[in-house]
């Protein structure tokens, strides 16, 4: 009996603000589901957003660009070259302010390699995330109610999808950390503003997701302001200490990185009315697909929010309802920019404000306590956090943070010169250290032909144009219909730039039938008129028959292929004749 009361006194300690009964719970359970989600997909199997942060983790340990790429491309086998990197490079601008997740991978990159250390930190980010969510659970409802919910979250499909190199799990775990130091039903001191900022800052180098802070802090403050009569409420501290952040960080990183979304976000759509229409259909379409993933293969998420959601309806006054919607909406400001639904991937950052609702719903369905929702106490300090140590605190935080910016801005952040369209020299780098050698040197007849042939099936079988066309390279064309890709960003000439990976289904096919006069071209047909080689491509001006015979004319840029010597090589311009 001594022995077993003992056993019981040790589960009631806390350790980091968290019963060791809930996280002998919660723990366990979590672990194992990502050693599944390891052992059955594989650790090596990244996907395609993997080769920016695996070529980055390798920049930070010193690798030259060309290494880098080398290194990346023996993990991963996706497509991948110097101009992925280059400064024109809408996607590359996004990628390269996330400079944190690839530096706190260094360290487990050098003894466990790049293949395997770069899982390390998104496994432990999910640990973090655990963590952080029980201590905010524990303390408003209790250890019960903290085991069953952050356990619950944590064994989720989607959660663990998150366990590979990608800065996901990483922003899951700062915005937990978001959510522990906001004043849901408390007073918050000077230590928990620090964090506040710190995670802050963090996030802005982790994903572009700088929005979420200040909206669960605003939101916390009105609902205050209406609730308590006053704007010198508990909030108002977070309100100030989250906007100062986000949008500080925000004007920072719009000096190093310089993002044009417009055409991605809107879809062509000029006016503001097309504007918000777009933008609703796009949420709508995200909404759709995100329902139906959970409803199929998370179920046990869709549970969670829907509790969370219906938690919110019922305590709407509560500050757990104005933190709920708070990171919702953020959500949603940000799936109605990306336009698609992609496994709750984006949605993640409101998991831990999510788990604070659906914590009142299970306290209440429970019965756990007759007032889930305390009464505002004072501050809660850690022994190490006392009044006088937040300054150290926050000279610690910028330190940490300062030197990760400081190591991505001279490794992996660093962009390469931009790669235009044409001429191929310039389309592939040339006269840069890093510029890919060729592996072969088809004559642009063959890569035209590919590309049309290519083309001609996506329209008949909706095939993805990614072969004979990069992913990421610039490619100019003329536009010939208002569905054809960047059509309302065209220059006076008639052509306009696009890639493929900014191309929705639609305009894919559209492009496709612009390339081809509606799929009637043949591509046997195709004819060098004229032909400028260099040692990276070719330019040269073409024609090619249709159906009814009549041969069009035009101009074209070929990079001879890098990847393979069997592969027909790039087209990154293929302009016709007006």
């Amino acid at each position: 009996m001594p022995l077993m009361r003992r056993v019981a006194g040790l589960w009631r300690h806390d350790l980091l603000g968290v019963r060791l009964g809930v996280l002998a719970v919660v723990l366990p359970a979590v672990l194992l589901t990502m050693a599944h989600t390891l052992g059955t997909r594989g650790v090596w199997l990244h996907p395609p957003d993997s080769r920016y942060y695996l070529t980055m983790t390798s920049r930070d340990m010193g690798h030259g660009i060309s290494d880098a790429i080398t290194r990346t491309r023996a993990v991963t086998e996706w497509r991948l070259a110097p101009w992925y990197f280059a400064a024109n490079d809408p996607t590359w601008q996004l990628v390269k302010t996330r400079g944190l997740y690839p530096v706190l991978s260094v360290p487990f990159v050098w003894p466990a390699g790049l293949k395997n250390g770069t899982v390390y930190v998104p496994c432990l980010a999910v640990v973090a995330f655990c963590w952080a969510t029980a201590r905010v659970t524990q303390r408003l409802y209790g250890p019960a109610v903290a085991a069953l919910v952050t356990g619950a979250f944590g064994i989720t499909a989607t959660v663990a999808q998150l366990i590979w190199a990608t800065t996901d799990a990483l922003a899951l775990a700062l915005s937990a950390v978001l959510v522990a130091n906001l004043p849901i039903e408390r007073r918050i001191a000077r230590a928990n503003l620090v964090w506040l900022a710190a995670a802050g800052g963090a996030l802005a180098l982790t994903r572009q997701v700088g929005v979420l802070a200040p909206a669960m802090a605003v939101a916390g403050w009105a609902w205050a302001l209406v609730r308590d009569r006053t704007w010198r409420n508990r909030w108002l501290g977070a309100a100030v200490v989250t906007i100062v952040v986000a949008g500080g960080m925000q004007l920072l990183l719009g000096m190093v990185a310089h993002v044009d979304t417009q055409g991605v976000v809107t879809h062509g759509q000029t006016t503001p009315g097309g504007v918000a229409e777009q933008l609703l259909s796009n949420l709508r379409t995200v909404t759709t697909g995100d329902l139906h993933y959970m409803w199929t293969e998370d179920r046990v998420l869709y549970a969670l929010l829907a509790a969370a959601a219906l938690m919110t309806v019922l305590r709407i006054t509560k500050d757990l309802a104005a933190v709920f919607l708070g990171a919702l909406s953020a959500s949603c400001v940000l799936t109605a920019a990306v336009g698609f639904s992609a496994a709750m991937r984006y949605e993640v950052i409101m998991f831990p404000a999510a788990a604070v609702a659906a914590g009142g719903f299970a306290a209440w369905a429970l019965d756990q306590t007759g007032l889930p929702f305390p009464l505002v106490r004072e501050p809660e300090l850690e022994p190490d956090l006392s009044r006088g140590m937040w300054i150290p605190q926050a000279a610690g935080c910028a330190v940490v943070l300062g030197a990760c910016a400081l190591v991505t801005a001279f490794g992996g952040s660093r962009s390469t010169v931009a790669a235009p369209a044409s001429p191929s020299y310039a389309a592939a780098q040339g006269g840069q250290p890093y510029a890919a050698q060729p592996l072969a040197h088809p004559g642009a007849e063959v890569t035209l032909k590919a590309a049309l042939t290519q083309a001609l099936t996506v329209i008949k079988y909706g095939d993805d144009l990614e072969g004979p066309f990069d992913w990421v390279h610039d490619l100019r064309y003329r536009v010939r219909t208002p569905d054809d890709p960047n059509y309302t960003r065209r220059s006076p000439d008639g052509t306009t730039i696009t890639r493929v990976n900014a191309m929705t289904g639609p305009e894919t096919k559209s492009f496709a039938e612009t390339i081809t006069f509606g799929g009637t071209v043949q591509p046997d047909t195709v004819r060098i008129e004229d032909r400028q080689t260099t040692p990276y491509g070719e330019d040269v001006t073409f024609s090619v028959r249709d159906n009814a015979g009549v041969r069009h004319t035009g101009t074209a840029t070929t990079l001879y292929p890098i990847w393979s010597a069997t592969e027909p090589g790039l087209v990154t311009a293929l302009v016709y004749a007006p």
